[in-house]
């Protein structure tokens, strides 16, 4: 039976596999169609592509291309919506319904990523192929598929509403095409997690030490993707989750890497090469950057503008002009304030990771199990980077106020209210009557008309 998400797996079988220019480049070339029973996919190179195909998917506009970053600022006290172009007001207001174009693409796009990371883990690849390569290719299936699942979690997952491991979040879909009654159901948080765990636990197993290529998922990026996962799941589910996301975030950290200094951190994000505290990053080539529909177009005021920020957020960015931060925020020609210090151009790269969050991390999970001493060491890696004065002493406020700080626009911030189950600030006059308290069922999108009109799938409550 290949009804629910039959729309989404169709969508892949033809000519959604990228050929592409050479090992590295994700830009696509010649689309393809592929018929799995004809043409399995027996060699690296064909693996390659699928894989390719998958990270290309991940660009879209309505994934971590545009959208799915733009949601997790403009429904927090980062930034909102002024719907200069018409663009994510009913996201800013909590007013997504079961039609919403943006809720429907958005669970496209990410099944799309599953269904390419399902052919590439299930593939039977020849025996004279190097296992290394094969390894390589499988563990980033598996990490990309975990990911994806999780995106999907929390967006669509009742978990901040039900406030239990038994909420319904979304189903995890394993197998390429094969879509039945006994594997489209919702999982609970508490099944969910056990299929997250184990995807990441397979990646683990397979992949290298090797961290130099950083627009694929590597070794450092996937223990970076468990310590999320740990650490969002840890209200849910105890204390120990904190421990598993330090440990995580100590291992990426080993591995290499170093916080970007205060001159260069302005800069790091205006160019469109991979920065030196890149983990994983969404390569934006000049030939195949969204354009009118980029992060760009959306924070900037020479295109749509839609997205403005909060005062909110001014009044913590601009606390300490001696922060390199605070250059973020400007006020444009027409008195608006806006960020434009992060995605500056069409062709900005997407920071999946980036080294500064391994360390916030460890300030974080480190001051939750106990650890004052490293909380503090940690949080300081920061602090000497970006020109203010080194803490004495560190409290969890401090640590999530410097996590705020450094990773804003990045499409965190929603994500780190819902994780520490804290109400979202109305930011203006208009939100105050829309903006829901941590519980309330519009903290999670509907699940697409589309879905549930040919399906038995559940409707989330309140829809």
């Amino acid at each position: 039976m290949k009804k629910i998400f039959y729309s989404v797996a169709s969508l892949i079988l033809v000519s959604t596999a990228l050929t592409s220019c050479s090992q590295d480049s994700l830009e696509p070339g010649i689309k393809t169609e592929i018929d799995l029973d004809k043409e399995p996919i027996t060699t690296v190179a064909r693996l390659e592509m699928i894989l390719n195909g998958a990270y290309k998917n991940m660009q879209s506009v309505s994934y971590y291309g545009r959208d799915y970053v733009i949601y997790n600022e403009v429904r927090s006290d980062n930034a909102h919506s002024v719907a200069y172009s018409g663009r994510f007001l009913n996201e800013t207001d909590f007013r997504t319904t079961i039609s919403s174009a943006y809720a429907s693409d958005t669970w496209v796009s990410i099944y799309k990523v599953i269904a390419l990371a399902n052919i590439a883990i299930n593939a039977n690849i020849n025996a004279n192929e190097l296992i290394d390569d094969v390894n390589e290719l499988k563990a980033q299936a598996y990490a990309l598929r975990a990911l994806a699942h999780f995106d999907l979690m929390k967006l669509y997952g009742q978990q901040n509403v039900t406030d239990n491991t038994s909420s319904l979040t979304v189903p995890y879909i394993t197998a390429y095409g094969v879509v039945t009654a006994e594997n489209s159901y919702r999982l609970t948080l508490s099944e969910l997690k056990t299929a997250l765990e184990a995807d990441i636990e397979a990646a683990t197993s397979l992949v290298s030490n090797s961290i130099s290529v950083k627009n694929k998922l590597n070794r450092q990026s996937i223990l970076a993707i468990k310590a999320r996962i740990a650490m969002y799941m840890a209200p849910f589910f105890g204390q120990q989750e904190y421990a598993t996301a330090l440990t995580a975030s100590q291992e990426a950290y080993a591995l290499g890497g170093a916080v970007i200094s205060e001159g260069q951190f302005l800069s790091s994000f205006a160019s469109g090469d991979e920065a030196m505290n890149s983990v994983f990053e969404l390569t934006f080539l000049d030939n195949d950057n969204l354009g009118n529909n980029s992060i760009y177009n959306m924070y900037g005021y020479t295109a749509y503008g839609d997205i403005l920020a909060a005062n909110n957020v001014a009044d913590v960015l601009l606390a300490d002009t001696n922060d390199v931060r605070s250059q973020l925020l400007a006020v444009d020609r027409d008195g608006d304030l806006r960020n434009l210090g992060k995605y500056t151009s069409r062709a900005s790269n997407v920071k999946v990771v980036r080294f500064e969050e391994i360390v916030l991390n460890i300030a974080e999970t480190a001051f939750r199990t106990g650890d004052t001493n490293t909380a503090l060491e940690f949080i300081n890696k920061i602090a000497e980077n970006r020109g203010i004065a080194a803490y004495t002493t560190v409290t969890l406020e401090s640590i999530l106020n410097e996590r705020r700080k450094e990773l804003v626009f990045e499409g965190f911030r929603f994500d780190d209210l819902m994780r520490t189950q804290s109400n979202i600030p109305a930011i203006s006059e208009r939100q105050a009557a829309n903006t829901p308290s941590y519980g309330d069922y519009r903290l999670a999108f509907p699940i697409p008309q589309f879905e549930t009109n040919v399906s038995p799938i559940q409707q989330n409550q309140g829809y």
